[in-house]
């Protein structure tokens, strides 16, 4: 399994659920899902850690995937995004919109 090194300034030990330990480059998560290291991965300053290159396209690709899958999502709910969304904050989004319009039929 994958681990992700975040080398953002102030980096806090926990990030989106996921522990992080001090490294010499940052800060150096614990083994996490393919899926969630292709979200961290989407981030700037975050670099994926123990894969090799085509590992990593794969992460890119699947990362891709899971955007366009939720860009569709909001369209089909007419739910307006914006572009500097990361994707964990895209999918928030979407999510609560879904709730919201579903809530209202």
């Amino acid at each position: 399994m994958p681990q992700v090194l975040c080398t953002l300034p102030n980096a806090s030990t926990e990030i989106s659920g996921v522990k992080f330990s001090v490294h010499a480059n940052g800060m150096l998560s614990d083994e996490i899902s393919d899926d969630a290291a292709a979200v961290f991965a989407s981030i700037p300053g975050y670099a994926l850690v123990g894969m090799t290159a085509a590992d990593r396209e794969a992460a890119e690709h699947a990362a891709e995937a899971a955007k366009a899958d939720l860009l569709a999502r909001a369209a089909a709910i007419e739910f307006k995004t914006k572009a500097n969304w990361s994707l964990d904050r895209l999918k928030t989004e979407v999510e609560a919109a879904e709730v919201a319009k579903a809530a209202k039929a």
